[in-house]
């Protein structure tokens, strides 16, 4: 069975906030094999030894950390506040993959450049993407006519809807164990 925890701290001291937001997914999950770790306000200048601890303490199998203006979690937002949130996910019948995606501008509109093989026996996607250099709704246009299987229809956030070109992020793409 799939099974998902998520832990968030809002603490001043990164170190203390790290053992809280990790303590609480430790509670909760026994394997992880994604963890998606946000970093906010204070923290961010820690992001490295916040990322280097939650690799060692949660051991998953694909890490993603990013810094960010607003952190979200426990039903608390802390906009340009020390805080960290994590995400983690078990996967009964899937294997997380990371790799990352440049767009380029062509003739025709966005390019994407950078799929890896895996992309096309994926069954989910999770795309992050910068809301002020990214097509992002061009790119999820792009992978649904690439690749079907994925999503008819990928749902694109509102501060995503218009933007340049540049680089995107697919830092993790779900495959079924029996296709790998």
């Amino acid at each position: 069975m799939n099974a998902f925890a998520a832990g968030f701290s809002n603490h001043p001291n990164s170190a203390t906030a790290t053992g809280e937001a990790v303590a609480s997914v430790a509670d909760h999950l026994a394997r992880r094999d994604l963890v998606v770790v946000g970093i906010g306000g204070a923290h961010e200048a820690e992001a490295e030894e916040i990322e280097r601890a939650v690799r060692s303490l949660l051991s998953p199998g694909v890490a993603i950390t990013f810094t960010t203006g607003s952190v979200l979690g426990g039903g608390v937002e802390a906009e340009g506040l020390p805080a960290i949130s994590i995400f983690a996910a078990s996967f009964e019948h899937a294997l997380a993959t990371v790799f990352a995606i440049d767009t380029i501008e062509t003739p025709e509109g966005a390019a994407m450049v950078g799929m890896v093989d895996e992309f096309a026996s994926a069954t989910a996607a999770l795309l992050f993407a910068d809301p002020f250099t990214t097509p992002a709704e061009a790119v999820a246009r792009q992978i649904g006519l690439e690749y079907p299987q994925i999503a008819t229809r990928i749902p694109v956030p509102r501060g995503c809807q218009s933007m340049e070109m540049s680089t995107i992020a697919v830092p993790w793409v779900l495959h079924s164990r029996a296709s790998i």
